[in-house]
């Protein structure tokens, strides 16, 4: 975002500006008087083209579930250690991540 504002202003060093659909674009003032002066960004921006994907979708989307349950798994673990630690009187020190008692 911060590109775009030093485009837009020609702030040195900055590329040109230019309008990219579904991100930004400049409006005149006759179209924001079209649209009724709404300052809704959606009324002018548009919608950025989209891009064919070539995945089986379902297929990557259950790829990406069993990832997540792993993790699940794993998360879950961890803390139940963590709190076996903790009751046995340990102090977890998260950014050393180390054990004192």
């Amino acid at each position: 975002m911060a590109g775009i504002v030093r485009s837009y202003r020609e702030e040195e060093g900055s590329e040109p500006y230019e309008d990219v659909k579904g991100l930004c674009k400049v409006a005149t003032l006759d179209e924001v008087r079209e649209q009724g002066y709404s300052l809704n960004p959606g009324r002018y921006v548009g919608v950025a083209e989209t891009v064919q994907e070539d995945f089986d979708f379902i297929e990557r989307l259950e790829e990406l579930n069993e990832e997540l349950e792993g993790l699940n798994v794993e998360w879950n673990s961890q803390s139940v250690l963590l709190a076996i630690f903790v009751m046995r009187g340990y102090t977890i020190r998260q950014s050393e991540r180390r054990c004192q008692t």
